[in-house]
């Protein structure tokens, strides 16, 4: 079942009732694109498992995250544990891949951290559709060319430390030089140090909501609709929310990020008993993968020359947890949080804050 090469490496074969498995399982997935990644993530997933349990550690298992992290369908990465240790399998088809690329998620997101984070190559044929269904024999030609290589792993600590953060792909990458690459001494490691040191202090997540101060929408903004101008109540184009040369300026600042679809929302909070009011600018564009760019920014009013300082934008997750924010200063024109992308069916929210008072827009791409 295994072919060993390089010894401190795990080369596992992958049979074909693995990858029937496996595909069937991805078909729930909502888009072509996300049907591939749940694919190779539950491959990896599945074979690595069984290799860990027969060498390791028999009560090592699926880890299944509270919030339920797999209902993010852009994020890759799967995760097995033993105990309380956690092990973030992040599979790439790259023939020579020169980093380990981390989806933020599994950093930051205090529910999500693991302790350590392994670099695996999948190398399977495009689709497993001419596999049998119920077959338990497979040949050794068939299966040959069908391997899963797990060839480094470094720790959470040091993907955080370390690791260079891109804030457009919202990812920590680790060159593979930088890489611990003798897998068998990661086997020790589980066996005897199961209780070493292995995350960096994250800063505790701020409260997301309170029922005296957070206000929502409750309405779900269908963001893919936009590029057939089926937009929501309460979105507008720029020009009706403000003037035409504040609109002007405004579209000019989007420009910079090639957006397709630009619509808006007065946004009105209070603060110290006196109202305030911003403007809420979300910008679209789609990719040849079908994976949607969004940017999204908050505006003074025609009226303001400057937001108001202290005004907090956050993204959250689809449960609700802060994944990114930003906070204005003094005399800034503008906030916004880090562009990013995502494939349709995904779900997030974006939380406003002046003081006590919170509002929470709801999404999905």
């Amino acid at each position: 079942m295994f072919a060993f090469i390089d010894p401190t490496e795990w080369w596992l074969e992958v049979s074909p009732i693995a990858r029937v498995a496996a595909w069937q399982e991805s078909q729930s997935r909502a888009t072509p694109g996300s049907h591939w990644n749940a694919y190779l993530n539950r491959l990896c997933q599945d074979v690595v498992l069984v290799w860990i349990q027969a060498e390791y550690a028999l009560e090592a298992a699926v880890w299944n995250s509270p919030v339920q992290l797999t209902s993010c369908e852009g994020v890759n990465g799967t995760v097995i544990a033993i105990g309380s240790t956690r092990m973030a399998l992040i599979p790439s088809e790259a023939i020579d891949a020169a980093e380990l690329e981390v989806p933020q998620e599994w950093v930051d997101t205090p529910d999500w951290i693991a302790d350590y984070y392994l670099a695996v190559q999948v190398n399977v044929d495009d689709l497993p559709d001419d596999l049998p269904e119920h077959s338990s024999e497979h040949s050794s030609e068939h299966s040959s060319n069908q391997w899963i290589r797990v060839w480094g792993y470094t720790t959470h600590d040091e993907l955080k430390t370390r690791g260079r953060y891109d804030p457009d792909d919202r990812t920590y990458s680790l060159d593979a030089a930088d890489l611990t690459r003798d897998m068998n001494a990661f086997g020790v490691t589980l066996q005897l140090c199961p209780e070493a040191q292995t995350r960096a202090v994250i800063a505790p997540l701020p409260e997301v909501t309170t029922a005296q101060n957070a206000r929502s929408t409750r309405r779900l903004v269908h963001l893919s609709r936009w590029f057939q101008q089926q937009v929501e109540a309460g979105w507008q184009t720029v020009e009706m929310l403000v003037n035409r040369d504040i609109a002007f300026s405004y579209r000019s600042i989007l420009r910079d990020y090639e957006v397709e679809v630009i619509q808006g929302k007065l946004i009105e909070l209070a603060f110290q008993a006196e109202p305030q009011a911003v403007v809420l600018l979300v910008g679209l564009s789609m990719e040849a993968d079908g994976r949607v760019v969004v940017v999204i920014q908050l505006h003074p009013t025609e009226e303001q020359f400057f937001v108001p300082p202290n005004l907090v934008l956050v993204m959250l997750s689809d449960t609700g947890q802060p994944l990114h924010s930003v906070q204005a200063m003094a005399q800034d024109n503008y906030i916004q949080l880090n562009r990013f992308r995502c494939p349709p069916g995904t779900r997030f929210s974006i939380q406003i804050e002046l003081g006590d008072d919170r509002i929470t827009e709801d999404f999905i791409v």
